[in-house]
């Protein structure tokens, strides 16, 4: 199943750099930072069913951001 996803978040305490996600039996095509409706392409690694994201900048606490993934989902696999 192909899909979409736009998740926004922040750092709950500690500044970081990158997002991990579990991401498990999905095919990566895209990921991106989204801002002001353009997106901005970002690296990123995906193995052992994790997705780890390189960001932009490093985010501090309470500075939202916003990451586009398109994907599709293989659950069999």
């Amino acid at each position: 199943m192909a899909g979409e996803e736009w998740l926004t978040a922040s750092p709950y305490f500690y500044p970081t750099d990158s997002l991990v996600l579990d991401a498990k039996g999905m095919l990566i095509h895209e990921v991106a930072l989204t801002q002001n409706g353009k997106n901005s392409p970002l690296k990123f690694d995906y193995k052992n069913d994790i997705l780890k994201i390189n960001l932009d900048k490093t985010y501090n606490r309470n500075q939202d951001y916003t990451v586009y993934v398109k994907y599709t989902a293989r659950p069999n696999d």
